[in-house]
């Protein structure tokens, strides 16, 4: 509660923030920490509105229940070589988040971890996560792209119920995630487009609430250079045939027999989620 906090540097070794140690110090607008934290406790920024930049430290495993609350942290790196695997309730609650990105190790994401985020505008979730929790992206009024990997099995209650902007959603998974009635909004069924593995599209044509979308678009294998991997490789492959005017079916990766940026999109996004 030191109210006139401005800034903090921590150690080389310091291994935690405790519970609640930077709570409701409104002012505090800039903290340098080491590669050697695992865990933001619970409260643990909560209240800092000044805080708007910070560098996540790759040690970090855990961010606990509303740690960022009311911040103003902008962006949720959480991909590369940092680790995380578990974010807690609330965590980034009403935040100025206008994206997150998550790597492959994410196993846990908490209820309502980004809801009335207001800002944000782009979510991409790795192929580690199995499940969006209850309410964890609901009312981010001005979401409008989301990237699902292709490890998620369930979105819970209103995971994105109130996001009434997406317009793209691309989900990897050949085996469409169980999603409940209220999943997402009614207006996201009916005006998003929904992209899903070529091989797949019939079963998500067919499966409970996903048969909801009026916009379903089948994807062929983004491994564009057969290396068995996706990546930017794979992007720069691409850029190369557009540029060269080459139609390779293998780059048609929207099925619309044309060969252009808005399969380079695609295949950004997916390589991201990555």
């Amino acid at each position: 509660h030191c109210e006139h906090l401005k800034s903090a540097h921590l150690g080389h070794g310091v291994t935690s923030i405790p519970d609640g140690c930077f709570g409701d110090c409104v002012e505090l607008s800039d903290i340098k920490m080491p590669n050697t934290i695992t865990r933001f406790g619970n409260n643990a920024f909560r209240f800092c509105h000044q805080l708007s930049d910070l560098t996540f430290p790759d040690s970090l495993k855990t961010i606990g229940n509303n740690a960022f609350t009311f911040t103003s942290i902008k962006n949720c790196h959480l991909d590369g070589s940092i680790n995380i695997t578990n974010i807690g309730d609330n965590a980034f609650m009403i935040s100025k988040i206008t994206e997150v990105v998550i790597g492959n190790n994410l196993l846990k994401m908490g209820n309502e971890a980004f809801r009335y985020c207001s800002n944000l505008e782009r979510v991409v979730l790795g192929d580690s996560l199995h499940a969006i929790s209850n309410a964890a992206f609901a009312d981010c009024s001005k979401l409008t792209d989301v990237n699902i990997g292709s490890g998620l099995d369930t979105i819970y209650t209103s995971a994105f119920n109130g996001c009434r902007q997406i317009a793209t959603i691309t989900c990897t998974s050949i085996v469409p995630p169980f999603i409940t009635a209220t999943g997402f909004d009614e207006k996201c069924y009916a005006n998003a487009t929904l992209y899903v593995p070529m091989s797949a599209i019939g079963r998500y044509r067919s499966a409970r609430e996903w048969k909801k979308f009026k916009h379903i678009v089948g994807v062929m294998n983004p491994d564009i250079n057969g290396d068995k991997e996706v990546n930017i490789a794979d992007v720069n492959t691409l850029i190369d045939s557009i540029l060269a005017g080459e139609h390779s079916s293998n780059c048609d990766l929207n099925g619309d027999s044309e060969v252009n940026i808005a399969d380079a999109n695609i295949l950004i996004d997916v390589a991201i989620s990555r």
